[in-house]
């Protein structure tokens, strides 16, 4: 979501209306899945408390770890 969020700010002054129509809607749909994953996480009653903190970190922080990755070795690649 990170690096969605950065191409959308690319994408401010562009005038390409298309792409930051679906940028916005991509957006909110992953913020939407990370909601109601982290509803379903807190619902389960099979995972331990610590579990599903785990869960959580990793929905966190996972996604914002692979748009970093792609803002620096994927975007640089792309740009080439």
């Amino acid at each position: 979501m990170l690096c969605l969020a950065l191409f959308l700010l690319d994408l401010r002054g562009s005038g390409n209306n298309y792409l930051l129509l679906m940028g916005l809607i991509g957006m909110i749909l992953s913020i939407s899945f990370c909601v109601l994953c982290w509803m379903e996480i807190s619902a389960s009653t099979r995972l331990s408390k610590a579990e599903k903190n785990r869960w959580k970190i990793g929905l966190l922080i996972i996604p914002a770890l692979a748009g970093v990755l792609y803002m620096i070795k994927g975007r640089a690649n792309a740009i080439d």
